[in-house]
């Protein structure tokens, strides 16, 4: 490892761009600003595998033409996907932006999109559907593309994820297209709360059909003696999850699974994909000159993390197809725009942490200090997630007489039911307590906040307090926190895989790499190897694009940034 590192390290040192006399540019002289994030890259994951791949991959060009590898920090503990894109594209905390989970618990108690908007619907390639689509309603701030939408209407802005939750913090409201994957209708979408119809441009890929065809070949290993190599686990090891009959074992047969759209997404299918629909996004706006914006969300590494966890022979054939893409896509953009004709920025939206089931005691990290990332070398915990309404239900039934009193359990949030948020005086400390003793039992759970009555965050370090940033009290009453080192189970295949959750740096801190055009060399990223705050990501994209780069204020005054202190519920 130690000398993969020292390789790579001369590699970005001599292998820099070349004279840009010799390189092709734009006819026409515009920004083009790539906005890259791969879910669950841990900056770990990035420190130590990176140098491993080949120097004609993507990762291999984006770091010699950003001058090596950063590392980003959130300010934020609660580490899923909603979080991490939103604060990446508009610059401020969940406290501040109101996206402080991935899904919340809906009035019928069933857990949603936290972007989930009954009064939008989502739109095929063959027009609307009519289920529930998503919006930005619940975001408080504007976004870079808003920003963007503002200053020069006539830009163009295009995002694509497999996930709603990256694809619309990267589209703000006003995007020319904003794609996403629905693993039940097995085909990319829109929502009507952005337009009524899938541009022309994208049809044909979005189409089930196209996506079908890409699931007629099983997924093999690209590089099989690559995987065997580097991995430390066995094919199909102790936690790694089969998502509705996709297998543990390579190959992987979509024709097995009973969903192939999840696991479709589950695969490096769904990142080839979104790179095809970015190249024909480019295609349909080569010519023209005003601003372009592209956001792609590579979000296959997610799941195959959730699903098979980030050592598993997956991830490390996942990292390889990841290189490839971004290789495809970088040239790609060199075609259609000169290599000095755009800059791209490259991070990811919260890292990723070891299953349960593995052995660390041999791993690089383990038996020398790891100040960066703080990896765990045991006692990794999975939280039961489906098991914390159930248990809380009991305790209260069985003090307070029959329920319901629990409404749901969205991680991190508890909701109580409107009857159980009634309670008064003793009835409802008594209630308090047994919440927090019930959740406070259960394995992997470090602490339980109170919403309404946590002073933790009104002290002048608050500021600095990651759970603190994390706050949305109309999200739930009740904030878990899971022990370190553990995570909330994604129950993806519940029991098994990898995830995240804490906040913890392993989880806080991933990789950065700004990929600057020569007319914005003059701009601040930060020395190599050094750790950069979140909002470098959100003042450089800004800055390209004619900002300010200085990230928005809240635009509901009414939602308080803090919890509010009445009164202290003790756990005992």
């Amino acid at each position: 490892m130690r000398h993969a590192s020292i390789v790579f390290a001369l590699l970005l040192a001599g292998c820099g761009r070349p004279p840009s006399s010799t390189l092709p540019r734009a006819a026409v002289p515009r920004e083009v600003v790539v906005l890259l994030v791969v879910d669950q890259f841990a900056g770990w994951i990035a420190h130590d595998r990176l140098p491993l791949l080949p120097s004609d991959g993507g990762f291999a060009r984006l770091s010699r033409e950003s001058g090596g590898l950063r590392i980003l920090e959130f300010a934020h503990g609660v580490t899923d996907t909603a979080p991490g894109h939103s604060s990446l594209f508009t610059g401020v905390t969940p406290d501040g932006s109101g996206i402080g989970a991935n899904e919340v618990v809906d009035d019928s108690g069933t857990n949603v999109s936290i972007l989930r908007d009954e009064s939008t619907h989502l739109v095929t390639s063959d027009g609307p559907d009519g289920r529930p689509g998503s919006s930005l309603a619940t975001l408080r701030v504007d976004t870079i593309a808003d920003r963007l939408r503002s200053r020069r209407p006539d830009s163009r802005i295009v995002a694509l994820s497999l996930k709603d939750r990256a694809a619309l913090f990267g589209a703000g409201r006003r995007p020319d297209a904003a794609l996403f994957f629905e693993p039940t209708l097995n085909a990319f979408v829109t929502t009507t709360a952005f337009m009524s119809a899938i541009p022309e441009w994208a049809r044909s890929l979005a189409s089930h059909e196209s996506v079908v065809t890409r699931e007629v070949e099983p997924w093999t290993m690209l590089d099989e003696a690559f995987v065997r190599e580097h991995t430390r686990v066995v094919d199909a090891s102790p936690g790694e999850g089969s998502l509705y009959g996709f297998g543990t074992t390579f190959p992987h047969d979509f024709s097995a699974s009973s969903r192939p759209g999840y696991a479709f997404r589950a695969s490096p299918r769904g990142d080839a994909a979104l790179v095809d629909l970015a190249i024909a996004s480019m295609d349909a706006y080569a010519n023209d000159p005003a601003p372009l914006m592209l956001m792609i969300s590579l979000s296959a590494t997610d799941y195959v993390g959730h699903i098979f966890g980030p050592s598993s022979w997956e991830a490390w054939d996942q990292l390889k197809r990841v290189d490839a893409q971004l290789a495809r896509l970088f040239s790609a953009l060199d075609a259609r725009f000169g290599v000095d004709g755009w800059s791209a920025l490259f991070s990811a939206d919260h890292g990723a942490l070891a299953m349960p089931e593995e052995d660390l005691s041999s791993a690089p990290w383990c038996g020398h200090p790891d100040p960066l990332f703080e990896r765990p070398c045991a006692g990794v915990f999975r939280v039961d997630v489906e098991r914390i309404p159930g248990a809380v239900e009991t305790a209260l039934v069985s003090a307070l007489g029959p329920g319901p009193w629990v409404r749901g359990f969205a991680d991190p949030y508890l909701r109580l039911t409107d009857r159980a948020l009634a309670l008064e005086g003793e009835a409802r400390d008594r209630r308090d307590r047994i919440i927090v003793a019930t959740i406070r039992a259960l394995a992997g759970v470090a602490d339980v906040i109170d919403m309404r009555t946590t002073t933790r965050c009104e002290t002048t370090l608050a500021s600095a307090d990651p759970l603190c940033r994390s706050f949305v009290p109309t999200l739930g009453s009740f904030y878990v926190v899971p022990t370190d080192p553990s995570f909330f189970d994604s129950t993806y295949v519940p029991g098994f895989g990898g995830g995240h959750g804490s906040p913890s740096l392993f989880h806080r801190r991933v990789p950065f790499f700004a990929r600057l055009a020569p007319h914005h060399a003059s701009l601040s990223v930060g020395s190599p190897s050094s750790v950069v705050p979140f909002t470098r990501y959100f003042e450089l994209a800004d800055r390209m694009l004619g900002g300010d780069g200085v990230p928005p204020t809240e635009r509901n005054e009414a939602a308080p940034r803090r919890p509010r202190t009445t009164r202290t519920v003790s756990a005992h």
